[in-house]
């Protein structure tokens, strides 16, 4: 609950809030060895964590359930959310002081915390979908410059017919 400071003095000066973007992530260029090193890993965890779940919950199928369904949707949820806060507005001090007289640093606060709580999900989702992208040949490749024809480099390089 907002106390009264910050709710008079929001009304008198508001200051910035984040936004949370909901859309799926750019694919784009990375060498293909960080590409392969990230899904290695991120499979490995999944698969870790799928067999965490597998092993505390298998006497109830209602609660594997249940846990597998929750891995999916914080998985869906750091795969499409994209929390930004606005880091400008975290506080006094560079975000050391909680500014009494505001509740968006708040607002703040709790979308950095978001995205922090998002990270190793995003991490896990990202590297999956890369590694399966690179193994289906549908990464982007890397644009290569064009060269230029030797007249256009140097124009004494030219031949007078």
């Amino acid at each position: 609950m907002f106390d009264l400071f910050s709710v008079i003095g929001e009304a008198i000066d508001p200051g910035p809030v984040g936004t949370i973007e909901a859309s799926a992530p750019d694919v784009k260029y990375r060498p293909r060895s960080s590409i392969i090193v990230h899904f290695a890993f991120a499979f490995g965890l999944f698969v870790c964590l799928v067999a965490a779940i597998c092993y505390w919950c298998w006497g109830s199928w209602g609660w594997l359930t249940f846990s597998l369904c929750m891995l999916a949707v914080y998985l869906v949820a750091a795969y499409y959310l994209t929390p930004t806060p606005d880091y400008d507005n975290m506080g006094w001090f560079g975000g050391w002081f909680d500014n009494w007289f505001r509740y968006s640093d708040d607002l703040n606060w709790y979308l950095l915390y978001l995205k922090i709580l998002l990270m190793p999900g995003s991490f896990l989702v990202l590297g999956l979908r890369d590694g399966t992208l690179l193994m289906l040949g549908r990464m982007p490749r890397k644009k290569r410059k064009k060269k230029k024809k030797l007249k256009e480099q140097d124009p004494s390089l030219w031949r007078n017919p």
